[in-house]
């Protein structure tokens, strides 16, 4: 109810000044690490009895119906803010996508120099979708590597329609350019936090050092193409005092 409450208000003053929506988008985000903080530190328990996944799209799914009420109240602020939905759509899907590819590409080739093909995105999709818990029991099979892909690239393009919406928002107030960083340095910590809680041995059966340069090279092609797409917002940015 209070963190209702906190979004409505940033909302509503969001009418005046939209750079309180810098505001709102960090709300958000506190409000998710804090609340997978207290579940991972405080009720850890849990996770045996509730799948992880479950907890986490359990929260997205408020934010998500949070935001499209107070929206659906407050549509002239959607729209002039976020501008053609469309185009939102496209781009944060075509971001999406390069950030999966990038890292899909990037385990391939680890992966083949080091003569088991396929191997991290089966070891992955084995540990997320089958609760694999030994490396050594791992069976590669391409069903099990096409339902990991599917989720792989799902995820991303979610990401990738949250970076575009941020962007959007950017073109009409530069400074939420802030968030918009914030959220792919947040994206980083979550991902590594994730795996160390969650399947610690994972970073054992992967040397931390591939998942890291597979992140980095899937920011790196999000950020370059979104940030094509909004050079002006970009050049504000840095410009500003």
């Amino acid at each position: 109810a209070l963190v209702g409450i906190l979004i409505a208000f940033l909302i509503v003053s969001a009418q005046r000044q939209p750079a309180r929506l810098l505001m709102l988008v960090i709300a958000l985000l506190c409000f998710e690490v804090f609340f997978l903080a207290v579940v991972v530190w405080l009720a850890h328990p849990v996770l045996t009895d509730v799948a992880w996944w479950a907890i986490l799209l359990g929260n997205v799914l408020a934010a998500g119906g949070m935001l499209a009420y107070f929206f659906v109240g407050h549509r002239a602020l959607g729209r002039a803010l976020l501008g053609p939905r469309t185009r939102v759509a496209q781009e944060g899907f075509v971001a999406g996508a390069l950030g999966a590819a990038a890292v899909a590409v990037w385990f391939l080739l680890y992966d083949t120099a080091a003569g088991a093909p396929l191997r991290t995105p089966a070891l992955l999709g084995a540990a997320v979708l089958e609760g694999l818990r030994d490396p050594a029991a791992l069976t590669i099979s391409l069903p099990l590597i096409l339902k990991y892909t599917l989720v792989h690239g799902a995820a991303f393009v979610v990401f990738g329609w949250l970076a575009a919406g941020l962007l959007a928002l950017a073109d009409r107030e530069p400074r939420l350019l802030f968030a918009f960083l914030m959220l792919f340095v947040c994206f980083e910590v979550f991902f590594f936090a994730m795996i160390a809680v969650l399947a610690q041995w994972l970073l054992e059966a992967l040397a931390w050092w591939t998942i890291l340069a597979a992140n980095l090279l899937a920011a790196v092609a999000m950020l370059g193409y979104l940030l094509r797409e909004h050079r002006v917002a970009w050049r504000a940015f840095l410009s500003a005092p």
